[in-house]
């Protein structure tokens, strides 16, 4: 049986030469919101990774680009796209 782990009390290695314990996102007051709060906008990754799409690629081009332009009807969306796939994005 694995131990049991309690996430609040994790602490992240120490910052090289200064021996001071990194916070985590939690402590900084980083939290991920649920979709219904109002926000500016939705980001989105425009998929270009044949090594993780395979031959799925275009077709999740496709997808993301519908998803992309549904959202966009109600609030602005940013795609982030490597340099050479932002024409395309």
């Amino acid at each position: 049986m694995a131990p049991e782990r309690n996430e609040s009390k994790r602490r992240l290695p120490s910052t090289p030469g200064t021996g001071d314990a990194l916070s985590t996102p939690r402590e900084d007051g980083c939290r991920l919101l649920p979709d219904w709060v109002p926000h500016e906008r939705t980001w989105m990754a425009w998929p270009s990774n044949e090594a993780i799409w395979g031959p799925e690629l275009d077709e999740a081009k496709l997808t993301v680009a519908a998803v992309a332009t549904a959202i966009a009807r109600f609030e602005p969306v940013t795609m982030l796209a490597r340099p050479e796939a932002i024409a395309e994005a």
